[in-house]
């Protein structure tokens, strides 16, 4: 029974709805390609290099560009994130922005606002793949290109300038402690020499080993004399006695050479012309011993940076591309916003709608002004309709 009223109401109203939803649906038609029609011009960049995957550490070139990323796009940061967001970067965008004159263009009052309408219809995604999709939505496709372009352009100049600060640092790092241990190294072999001159010696262990031997030697006539002469003089009570005189003056040589190699320097010295006492032995042995591991600690620690400073200036030499370009900046015909089709189809379920609306609208109002059961309505709306018109004076 409703479905019935509901249809006699419409062929009641027919003709009106006809002439509502073709004039409705015609403005819609108008109105669908009066509407500027923008191109959605993209392009897609991948980072040189693969991407790490939990702990493992970025490539050093990518490290300096954190600190300039404004957000985290994950728990691991990847170069792929790194350029992402440097591609947002006011600093990539903003010279673009002021060469093509889009403070006009996009009708800002200055960079800030300009900035924050351009990323309104420039969006950077990153697949899954660990590409990156730069897109820009632009009324004039050939000039959009160009600013993608330009996109591209400022961003590879501004991380070769990072690449190259970083390395520029790296290098003067380097330097001053290279100089620095240079001048150390200097400064201890010095004195290991000045050490050797001082005591004549080239090598402790192999000069005093040529030494042992004779003072050994030494030690044992010593004794012997020491022996002969005493046990003489045990026998022979007179001081005199001109054996025993010459086996004291044998026993004293003896005696004062061993001295002299045991406490005090020899005019000369010994094997490859070592002239100190056995006693400066330690000191001497561990004097030398500390410089010459000084020395070897140092030269070592030379080597490597001497190895690394050559190996930073080549890096820093070296043309790095931190990106490549997957798929130029460009634009299809069919790649346009807002689409065409979707607003049409809008417009006519819309005055279809309002269309079917108006009618059922209609015949409300006719039943309140007819029907005396609806009287208390139409008491309602007349008394509405008083009090909201203006009142002549």
């Amino acid at each position: 029974m409703e479905f019935k009223i509901i249809f006699e109401i419409f062929l009641k109203w027919r003709k009106l709805f006809y002439k509502f939803f073709i004039i409705s649906t015609l403005f819609v038609i108008v109105l669908t390609f009066l509407i500027p029609q923008k191109y959605i011009i993209s392009t897609i960049i991948m980072p040189y290099k693969a991407e790490p995957i939990h702990s493992e550490t970025l490539p050093s070139e990518y490290l300096t560009l954190l600190q300039l990323m404004p957000v985290s796009y994950g728990v691991y940061i990847t170069p792929s994130d790194i350029l992402a967001s440097l591609s947002e970067e006011s600093g990539i965008l903003s010279p673009v922005i002021e060469k093509f004159g889009l403070i006009e263009t996009l009708k800002a009052e200055d960079m800030d606002e300009a900035l924050k309408k351009f990323r309104e219809f420039y969006k950077v995604s990153i697949q899954k793949s660990g590409m990156i999709n730069i897109s820009l939505i632009y009324k004039n496709p050939l000039t959009g290109v160009k600013i993608l372009n330009e996109i591209l352009n400022n961003l590879e100049n501004f991380i070769k300038k990072i690449h190259n600060q970083f390395y520029e640092k790296r290098e003067n790092l380097l330097k001053e402690r290279f100089f620095l241990v240079e001048k150390q190294l200097k400064a201890v072999e010095d004195t290991y020499k000045t050490l050797k001159l001082k005591y004549g010696v080239h090598n402790v262990e192999e000069e005093f080993n040529n030494i042992f031997p004779k003072y050994a030697e030494l030690k044992k006539e010593e004794i012997e004399a020491e022996i002969d002469y005493k046990t003489m003089l045990a026998v022979i009570k007179d001081t005199n006695d001109i054996e025993l005189k010459r086996l004291k003056k044998r026993y004293l040589e003896l005696k004062k050479e061993i001295e002299a190699i045991e406490n005090r320097n020899i005019k000369g010295g010994f094997g490859a012309g070592f002239g100190s006492s056995l006693s400066m032995v330690p000191e001497i042995s561990v004097e030398l011993a500390r410089l010459w591991r000084k020395i070897e600690s140092l030269s070592e620690i030379y080597k490597n940076l001497l190895s690394e400073l050559e190996n930073t200036k080549i890096e820093a030499s070296r043309d790095i591309p931190f990106f490549s370009i997957v798929s130029k900046p460009g634009y299809s015909k069919y790649k346009k916003t807002p689409k065409r089709s979707h607003i049409l189809l809008g417009g006519i379920f819309i005055s279809f709608f309002f269309s079917i609306s108006l009618i059922y609208i209609l015949e409300f109002f006719e039943r309140v002004r007819k029907d005396q059961n609806l009287s208390y309505l139409r008491v309602f709306f007349e008394t509405l309709w008083k009090d909201l018109r203006f009142k002549k004076d």
